[in-house]
């Protein structure tokens, strides 16, 4: 229950903060897919690493990597002026800044993960414009976590995954990215596999029915009618796969990422370790299915397979961890 409320506290205030804070920005950044892949793999030279955090990235190795503990102190840090809200300052920043990755970051919502190359094909007609029109096929950059700290079964854990998509037909071509971010149940839940369940840009939070008071306090901190489960993807529909803005965006409104019944499955208790043996001999494919906003988002017959994400090269890594970076695309009014 205590790691229920933690959670539920942190993704209200951090869904409200990107309520608030969706505003402008003329900041871009661009990298190319080989680019970033290297941050991945470790395989740069970062002279910005202090001794205490080349002690963490040595600590990385196929065998052994370290595990996050998130708890309240990870949000906080005190100071000469007061005390200094870490997450608000994230989340303007996850909002305002789309650099793709950094010398250094400390995630505060998804601490512990796994990366992949991949790709992003889109097979079926649709409606729709941009990254979800058929026959789409560029590249991406995958990041698998969990929320919180459970990691192990037996643990409740929240699978979640980030893509970076890069609307290009080239690995070395620096394009603006597209990001998007897909959870199954926010509080988490008991799985065998992290390939059990799908992911959606509109996740169930998983409240049990004893946390009515918990649930009632952190509604406080929203604001009017919106709503903080709901990640867009309206921006996925307004770039074409060489990068090309559109002008008569269409986009669904909801995505899910549902694992395929090819994928391998691996019974380590750590999701991590899992999922580097399960994608080691054959890529993981997640199916792509979308659903407009004319539908009921409840109503399971309605979603449309659209298409598949295959990943592969699976890397557990200092920066894939502690470097990449997903900006978060601003909610729309």
């Amino acid at each position: 229950m205590k790691n229920s409320i933690i959670l539920l506290f942190l993704y209200f205030t951090f869904s409200s903060i990107l309520v608030q804070a969706a505003l402008s920005s003329d900041f871009k950044d661009q990298s190319s897919f080989n680019e970033v892949w290297q941050v991945v793999q470790d395989t740069t030279q970062n002279s910005l690493i202090d001794d205490s955090e080349r002690s963490i990235k040595n600590s990385y190795s196929k065998n052994h990597f370290p595990t996050y503990e998130i708890n309240f102190s990870r949000f906080f840090s005190v100071t000469k002026s007061g005390i200094h809200d870490k997450l608000s300052a994230a989340t303007f920043r996850t909002l305002h800044d789309h650099r793709d990755y950094y010398p250094r970051i400390d995630k505060l919502l998804h601490s512990n993960g796994i990366c992949f190359s991949g790709t992003w094909n889109i097979t079926h007609s649709t409606e729709y414009s941009g990254l979800f029109a058929n026959n789409t096929a560029i590249p991406l950059i995958a990041r698998a976590s969990t929320t919180l700290s459970g990691v192990r079964r037996g643990e409740k854990r929240g699978a979640a995954l980030a893509l970076k998509l890069f609307p290009t037909t080239t690995n070395d071509t620096a394009t603006l990215t597209q990001n998007i971010f897909a959870i199954d149940m926010l509080a988490g839940r008991h799985i065998r596999h992290f390939t059990d369940v799908s992911m959606t840009n509109e996740p169930d939070f998983g409240l049990s029915l004893n946390l009515p008071l918990g649930l009632h306090v952190l509604k406080s901190f929203l604001k009017a009618d919106q709503n903080p489960g709901f990640r867009p993807i309206d921006h996925l529909a307004q770039f074409d796969a060489q990068g090309r803005q559109e002008f008569l965006v269409r986009s669904p409104k909801w995505i899910k990422f549902e694992p395929h019944y090819s994928n391998k499955t691996s019974d380590h208790a750590d999701f991590r370790e899992e999922l580097f043996e399960s994608a080691s001999d054959q890529p993981l494919r997640y199916d792509i299915l979308v659903k407009s906003a004319k539908a009921d988002f409840n109503d399971k017959k309605s979603w449309q397979r659209v298409g598949y994400i295959l990943l592969s090269q699976p890397t557990i890594s200092y920066g894939c961890d502690r470097q990449l970076h997903f900006p978060h695309p601003r909610i729309n009014p």
